[in-house]
């Protein structure tokens, strides 16, 4: 440092302040990835139906339910009290049987289908951001860490507290050589 010009001092500044600024934006991006959420989707259905919004939070009862059908609402052959009793919801709500595929548009998807075709998607995403991160990190390591690494065997996890899988981070595993 004390034999560099200003001009070169300047230079690894804005050198340093670029990557700081690409590695903000892929730590945003993926602060930014958001998973899918059933009730979500099964509020967002019903608001494109048209359905009023203080029928969502009640049970379906004999006058509600020609409200869903003039809505296009349809009630999943699967669907019964005892299947709702055993799932401990034997008065769920109109966003819950949405939210469970037991009630729903024809010719749409169901909830619990839109929200698996979600739930890749998202995680697809979060991959990449992940992936990402890991790349930039690695481009920045010493080039003699690097071949380290490249020789090494290598283990990724994910960390996990409780029931809570993906959301804490990664923990990478390498043991020198080749231990496939």
């Amino acid at each position: 440092v004390h034999h560099a010009s200003a001009a070169q001092i300047s230079q690894a500044l804005a050198y340093l302040d670029a990557q700081q600024s690409l590695h903000a934006q892929e730590l945003n991006s993926l602060l930014g990835i958001k998973p899918a959420d059933r009730k979500g989707l099964a509020q967002q259905m019903l608001k494109a139906a048209g359905v009023d919004h203080w029928l969502w939070e009640q049970s379906i009862h004999i006058d509600h339910w020609p409200i869903l059908q003039a809505h296009g609402f349809t009630v999943a052959s699967s669907y019964s009290i005892d299947r709702l009793l055993a799932a401990g919801r034997p008065q769920a709500s109109v966003v819950e049987l949405v939210m469970m595929g037991e009630v729903y548009i024809q010719g749409q998807p169901t909830v619990p289908e839109a929200y698996a075709t979600a739930f890749d998607a998202f995680q697809r995403a979060l991959v990449r951001a992940e992936a990402s991160v890991i790349r930039r990190q690695l481009s920045e390591m010493q080039v003699i860490d690097q071949k380290t690494l490249l020789d090494s065997t290598c283990e990724l996890s994910r960390v996990r507290f409780g029931a809570q899988e993906g959301t804490q981070g990664l923990f990478i595993r390498c043991q020198a050589g080749d231990h496939r």
